[in-house]
């Protein structure tokens, strides 16, 4: 009778094992879908040939700098601006792959897929390691890859991931080996963590305290070690960059506003989707703190080798980490130019605690089985809660096409980039584009790469936009590619735009080409011309779209438009005249309009218009190469007498009664 109980608990004993195990392993299985959906958008990210994300184009092109020998940390020139708002581990580790094939986006991409591969398998390993169940490790490392935001942001040529993984790295090195002889280790990779994106601190602080809290004398070596390896190699980088370095990873940074409106809507997406994995966080967070405060008091080593206590240690490390990472993200959510990627931060530890808690809810399940004392309300939590979370990831948690406003990967995209790439790559001189990737594969530089970044700088008085304001008068830029409904330029950038460039097709990205002769005046003025009881103010001038920037060719003709006000209903016929002048002030190129340019008599104006008079100089192609004195005025000639009108301001120049408009270049 004693053998057939015996058989019998045994019997029982292994139906809970595998009713254990198998509700584990169901957990990841039901997640396989979302892991599919993971590797088609990360796959098909890393073939895409265009960029995706505004982010992806900047990073390319400070790599490209950097591979051309280039300091990308200088400090912010106005004339042009690279931005650099990232420490540089990601773009040295893309560094070999530009020498070698040139800008690419694949290399950074491939990076990006690693590194999350790399933390899922991080995870099974940690909670695998500390739980003695791998079940529950991959089901941690199955929920990883099965959340939205890091579906969409696994496979971009972007640093926050591999940040993230190296984190995760020294987090993993830490829990399981304390007090290892090579404690460097975890410092080494928190440092590397650091100098990817300069805000993956949340592993290397709770590691830092949970190592203090453990043991005060090893946690003060490695917080020194840390902080000499993180300092050390900042104070070089600052000092040989002039400050730029702590310009562009600190003071830009800091200087981005922060709205609660931002925030409330972030957090309102955060918390409406995944309240199901961060709730049992929190109360993972609640429960396991209140018992490990009470398992501390009893003194025990957290790094001893029996499985409770390993538990233990890691458990507290992984609190710390959650806690953290949850304060670090309510701190960004509000900051201008914070996207969902930022979501990642608090979801990677959530998943931790998911499978740390799975793991310890089955060790605990299997105990209570050997001692034949089944704890029916542990059993039913594991199964409610981890049920809950599969259900919501299945059923509520959203197609992650919806996390993101890019231009998602399809033949119609395709065929639209293609069109842009041919337009830039036959447009002559500089190009304006928010996708620096079609710049720098078509052959282009990117003279401004990062208009969020300096246009954010310019309204706060940070950056001098006049320079970038008067490329957009001058219509410097060939062709200019901005996404749909962007509006990163600030109001000054965008008059300027708006009165200079006409838009020439629409997409994902619209395209604009200079216009021939623009709303407003390039140049502005200050000067007007008086006579015969009339008053004609000369508002400014503009020439073609780049003269100022390329110079006029030789034997072509120079487009002139002046801007006339007149003061008052125009008595007289006035012709208007533009000449060049050379150095030594002789006429060497001259257009008269009789009757101005305007296409009407000068008669006809009337008080308060702004009438355009256009004047083409022929230049001819024996003129020789150099600068050229721009000149303008108004007489009439009547009764065989030509009289001229007289500019009103003292600065009108030594040609008087010309006016003098400035310098050209003739090439």
């Amino acid at each position: 009778m004693a053998d057939d109980t015996t058989l019998r608990a045994a019997r029982s004993a292994r139906l809970y094992k595998l009713l254990a195990w198998a509700w584990v392993a169901l957990v990841a299985a039901l997640l396989i879908p979302r892991v599919l959906v993971f590797w088609e958008i990360s796959a098909g990210f890393v073939a895409w040939p265009w960029q995706f994300d505004f982010t992806e184009g900047v990073n390319l092109n400070a790599t490209q700098q950097l591979a051309a020998g280039q300091n990308i940390y200088l400090p912010s020139d106005p004339g042009s601006f690279t931005s650099a708002p990232y420490t540089p581990v990601f773009f040295l580790l893309n560094l070999p792959f530009a020498w070698l094939f040139g800008p690419t986006l694949t290399s950074g991409r491939v990076i990006s897929l690693l590194a999350t591969l790399t933390v899922a398998v991080l995870l099974v390993y940690l909670v695998g390691r500390a739980s003695r169940q791998w079940l529950a490790g991959l089901a941690a490392a199955a929920m990883w890859l099965s959340l939205s935001p890091v579906i969409v942001w696994s496979a971009l040529y972007t640093q926050h991931i591999v940040a993230l993984a190296f984190g995760m790295a020294g987090l993993t090195w830490v829990a399981l080996h304390p007090r290892s002889r090579h404690f460097y280790i975890g410092p080494l990779l928190f440092t590397l963590a650091f100098y990817t994106k300069q805000s993956a601190l949340d592993a290397a602080a709770a590691a830092a305290l949970w190592l203090l809290f453990v043991n005060r004398r090893h946690g003060l070596r490695f917080v020194l070690t840390l902080m000499g390896a993180i300092s050390a190699p900042l104070a070089l980088a600052v000092f040989f960059t002039r400050g730029g370095f702590w310009e562009h990873i600190v003071t830009n940074q800091g200087v981005l506003t922060w709205s609660e409106r931002r925030f409330r809507r972030l957090l309102d997406r955060l918390l409406g989707e995944y309240w199901p994995l961060l709730g049992w966080g929190a109360g993972c967070v609640l429960t396991a703190g209140g018992a490990l405060a009470a398992s501390w008091r009893k003194k025990l080593p957290p790094d001893s080798r029996g499985t409770g206590s390993t538990i233990r240690g890691v458990w507290s490390l992984v609190l710390l980490y959650s806690l953290f990472a949850s304060a670090s993200v309510l701190v960004r959510l509000g900051r201008q130019g914070v996207n969902y990627n930022h979501y990642i931060d608090v979801l990677l530890p959530a998943c931790l605690l998911l499978g740390l808690s799975l793991g310890t809810a089955v060790t605990a399940l299997l105990a209570s089985v050997a001692r034949r004392r089944v704890h029916w309300p542990l059993w039913a939590g594991v199964v409610l809660g981890a049920g809950l979370i599969v259900w919501a990831q299945l059923f509520q948690f959203t197609d992650p096409h919806t996390w993101y406003a890019g231009l998602w990967p399809s033949a119609v995209v395709d065929k639209q980039m293609q069109a842009l790439s041919a337009q830039v790559r036959g447009a002559p001189g500089d190009v304006f584009s928010e996708d620096a990737y079609l710049l720098l594969s078509n052959g282009h530089r990117a003279v401004y790469d990062d208009d969020f970044m300096f246009m954010s700088l310019a309204r706060i008085g940070q950056w001098d936009e006049r320079i970038f304001d008067q490329s957009l008068r001058d219509r410097r830029f060939s062709l200019v590619l901005l996404q749909t409904g962007s509006t990163r330029f600030s109001e000054p950038a965008s008059a300027a735009f708006d009165a200079n460039y006409a838009i020439k097709s629409q997409g994902g990205f619209d395209l604009y080409v200079p216009k021939p002769v623009p709303d407003a005046p390039q140049y502005s003025q200050t000067c007007g011309f008086w006579g015969n009881g009339d008053m004609i103010t000369l508002l400014g001038y503009s020439l073609p779209p780049g003269v100022a920037w390329n110079g006029a060719g030789r034997g072509s003709a120079l487009h002139v438009t002046l801007y006339w006000e007149p003061a008052n209903k125009v008595q007289g016929d006035y012709a208007g005249y533009v000449q060049l002048l050379n150095a030594q002030g002789e006429k060497v190129v001259s257009q008269d309009n009789p009757h101005t340019g305007a296409g009407r008599p000068t008669n006809t104006w009337v008080a308060g218009e702004t009438v355009k008079d256009t004047a083409a100089l022929p230049i001819p192609p024996t003129l020789a190469p150099g600068a050229y004195t721009l000149i303008a005025g108004m007489y009439r000639f009547e009764a065989g007498k030509l009289t001229s009108l007289e500019p009103t301001c003292a600065h009108a120049g030594p040609f008087s009664p010309s006016f003098t408009l400035g310098t050209v270049v003739v090439k």
